[in-house]
């Protein structure tokens, strides 16, 4: 199994702050039976956190030396979880976004937690990333707004070839009964490509773990679906190929 979407990058965002809770959320992660990581610490320009490839290389080199001294069979690749506003395009035009292994596919968060009111609409936002030679796989569409009140929206962001990343914890493990239709739908309708933990630390239900997940998923849709969805689409992100769709 392949976690697409991670924040196990101790000191650099709001999750793991010490090389200590990081080893106990790569524990998890093995013992689970994940085999890669898509690293993906928060960037948000102009607000906090500003990670770009230059805060981000100590760190990642740091977490990677962390997992040869334990021996652990965990691949890691660097990314980040990119946070789209008016302001922020400014990093994506000057290439400073940190980006997928060095693809060309930014992995792109809306502003739904953060005070942001954006003055374009996400869809001409993402419309401008893309004329700027960039892929888009957008992170937890069931949690933004837009789609919860038009589900259309998620086609119409196909439509500009974005890709679909759904939490692990809005399929199971979710008190909002809403959020976790949504997201279910999103599998059933073929809008959802990838699954990611979105862990931020090693205890409650956001650790990294996808077992529970792909074996759902095998139950209610299918066994090549949950490969899928859990595995093959996560290597081809870390590989930097097109992601298959269902």
């Amino acid at each position: 199994m392949i976690d697409t979407h991670c924040h196990v990058i101790w000191g650099v965002d709001d999750a793991s702050q010490e090389e200590a809770t990081s080893r106990q959320m790569l524990q998890i992660a093995v013992e689970d039976g994940v085999e890669a990581i898509l690293c993906t610490p928060h960037s948000l320009p102009f607000l906090k956190y500003e990670n770009d490839a230059a805060t981000l290389r100590a760190p990642f080199e740091a977490l990677k030396r962390l997992i040869q001294a334990e021996k652990w069979p965990l691949e890691v690749a660097l990314g980040c979880e990119f946070f789209l506003s008016d302001q922020s395009l400014s990093w994506i035009r000057e290439g400073r976004a940190v980006t997928l292994n060095g693809s060309q596919r930014l992995l792109i968060e809306f502003p739904w937690y953060q005070k942001v009111a954006l003055k374009r609409s996400e869809t001409e936002l993402l419309e401008e990333v893309v004329s700027l030679g960039y892929q888009v796989i957008i992170a937890h569409p069931e949690r933004y707004r837009s789609v919860q009140q038009d589900f259309s929206i998620l086609k119409r962001w196909r439509s500009l070839g974005c890709d679909f990343q759904v939490n692990r914890t809005s399929l199971i493990l979710n008190d909002d009964l809403q959020q976790q239709r949504l997201a279910w739908r999103m599998v059933e309708e073929g809008y959802c490509d990838v699954i990611g933990t979105d862990a931020h630390h090693c205890w409650g239900k956001r650790i990294i773990k996808l077992s529970d997940i792909r074996l759902e998923i095998a139950r209610r849709m299918n066994e090549d679906c949950a490969q899928l969805l859990c595995h093959d689409n996560g290597r081809r992100l870390i590989d930097g190929q097109p992601l298959i769709h269902l």
